[in-house]
């Protein structure tokens, strides 16, 4: 999946799924991002830092799966995929122990 993000300095103020291309006014600019941004997520260089919202454990664990998918053919972004590996990990342990 594709997004596209505004940027207000190096903060993603809005991110959408849809190619902005002649959908908006000029003066509004979309850049493409990598699929796991978020709103709120900062870049620095190729560097992101991901904005994590509150959901279930079920929710977020989807969410890592999705973006573990999508981010493995994306040679910058393999700290992500691993630290995304990482945490859904912990989380099914976490459901395990709570749910056995």
């Amino acid at each position: 999946m594709k997004k596209w993000a505004r940027f207000v300095g190096n903060c993603a103020v809005e991110v959408i799924d849809f190619d902005p291309e002649n959908r908006f006014h000029s003066s509004i600019i979309f850049e493409p991002v990598p699929c796991d941004v978020t709103p709120n997520s900062v870049r620095e260089g190729n560097h992101w830092t991901i904005m994590r919202w509150d959901s279930s454990d079920e929710d977020r664990m989807a969410l890592l799966k999705t973006n573990i998918e999508n981010l493995q053919d994306d040679a910058s972004a393999t700290d992500r995929v691993s630290a995304y590996q990482d945490e859904l990990t912990a989380l099914q342990e976490k459901t395990k122990r709570e749910h056995p």
